[in-house]
Protein backbone atom coordinates (compact mmCIF):
# COMPACT_ATOMS: atom_id res chain seq x y z
CA UNK A 1 0.00 0.00 0.00
CA UNK A 2 1.39 3.78 -0.81
CA UNK A 3 -0.69 5.51 1.75
CA UNK A 4 1.05 9.20 1.62
CA UNK A 5 3.89 8.41 -0.12
CA UNK A 6 4.59 11.04 -3.37
CA UNK A 7 7.54 9.13 -4.52
CA UNK A 8 8.69 11.40 -7.67
CA UNK A 9 7.61 14.84 -5.96
CA UNK A 10 8.75 13.90 -2.56
CA UNK A 11 5.81 16.61 -1.56
CA UNK A 12 4.45 18.03 1.62
CA UNK A 13 4.45 21.06 1.94
CA UNK A 14 7.40 21.88 -0.93
CA UNK A 15 8.79 19.78 -3.58
CA UNK A 16 12.12 17.65 -3.92
CA UNK A 17 12.65 16.36 -7.55
CA UNK A 18 14.74 13.55 -7.86
CA UNK A 19 18.41 14.91 -7.99
CA UNK A 20 19.08 15.62 -11.80
CA UNK A 21 15.25 17.64 -12.01
CA UNK A 22 14.69 21.42 -12.26
CA UNK A 23 14.10 21.38 -8.65
CA UNK A 24 13.07 25.42 -8.83
CA UNK A 25 10.25 24.90 -11.63
CA UNK A 26 8.66 22.08 -8.87
CA UNK A 27 8.65 24.14 -6.38
CA UNK A 28 6.65 26.63 -8.17
CA UNK A 29 4.22 24.30 -9.48
CA UNK A 30 0.41 23.59 -7.71
CA UNK A 31 -0.55 20.77 -5.58
CA UNK A 32 -2.48 19.51 -8.10
CA UNK A 33 0.34 19.41 -10.83
CA UNK A 34 2.38 17.67 -7.99
CA UNK A 35 0.24 15.15 -7.50
CA UNK A 36 -0.59 14.42 -11.31
CA UNK A 37 3.48 13.68 -11.51
CA UNK A 38 3.43 11.19 -8.81
CA UNK A 39 0.29 9.61 -10.32
CA UNK A 40 1.73 9.55 -13.93
CA UNK A 41 4.86 8.19 -11.90
CA UNK A 42 3.16 5.42 -10.54
CA UNK A 43 0.70 4.78 -13.07
CA UNK A 44 4.01 3.85 -14.95
CA UNK A 45 5.36 2.04 -11.87
CA UNK A 46 2.80 -0.24 -11.37
CA UNK A 47 3.14 -1.73 -15.20
CA UNK A 48 7.14 -1.92 -14.74
CA UNK A 49 8.49 1.46 -16.02
CA UNK A 50 10.47 3.44 -14.81
CA UNK A 51 9.92 6.65 -15.85
CA UNK A 52 12.92 8.62 -14.50
CA UNK A 53 14.72 6.06 -16.95
CA UNK A 54 12.67 6.40 -19.59
CA UNK A 55 11.83 9.53 -22.04
CA UNK A 56 8.30 10.90 -21.80
CA UNK A 57 6.33 13.71 -21.82
CA UNK A 58 3.47 14.26 -19.48
CA UNK A 59 0.78 16.83 -20.29
CA UNK A 60 0.67 18.21 -16.74
CA UNK A 61 -2.54 20.66 -17.94
CA UNK A 62 -4.77 17.72 -17.92
CA UNK A 63 -6.85 16.56 -15.40
CA UNK A 64 -6.02 13.12 -13.79
CA UNK A 65 -8.74 11.48 -15.21
CA UNK A 66 -7.36 11.50 -19.18
CA UNK A 67 -4.57 10.42 -20.73
CA UNK A 68 -2.10 12.76 -19.55
CA UNK A 69 1.53 10.87 -20.91
CA UNK A 70 3.30 9.93 -23.95
CA UNK A 71 1.99 6.39 -25.53
CA UNK A 72 5.16 4.86 -25.58
CA UNK A 73 8.53 5.80 -24.25
CA UNK A 74 10.89 8.01 -26.95
CA UNK A 75 6.90 9.34 -28.34
CA UNK A 76 6.29 12.78 -28.20
CA UNK A 77 2.35 13.28 -27.60
CA UNK A 78 0.88 16.38 -29.47
CA UNK A 79 1.46 19.85 -28.57
CA UNK A 80 -0.41 22.73 -27.84
CA UNK A 81 0.09 26.15 -26.68
CA UNK A 82 -1.57 25.97 -23.48
CA UNK A 83 0.12 22.76 -22.34
CA UNK A 84 2.27 22.26 -19.66
CA UNK A 85 5.01 19.25 -21.29
CA UNK A 86 7.18 17.61 -18.99
CA UNK A 87 10.19 15.82 -19.99
CA UNK A 88 10.74 12.41 -16.79
CA UNK A 89 14.58 11.58 -17.84
CA UNK A 90 15.29 15.19 -18.13
CA UNK A 91 13.08 16.37 -15.06
CA UNK A 92 11.64 19.75 -16.51
CA UNK A 93 9.08 21.01 -18.58
CA UNK A 94 10.42 21.48 -22.40
CA UNK A 95 10.48 24.88 -23.03
CA UNK A 96 9.56 26.80 -26.34
CA UNK A 97 13.15 27.12 -28.07
CA UNK A 98 13.45 23.15 -27.73
CA UNK A 99 9.74 22.59 -29.28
Amino acid sequence: KLGQQRPFTHWDGGCQLPDYAWNDWGKAQTDRVLDLMDIDYLRLARDGVDAMHKTLVWNLSQNVDRTTGSVAPGICPCLTPSMVPFVTNRGGPLVGIEA
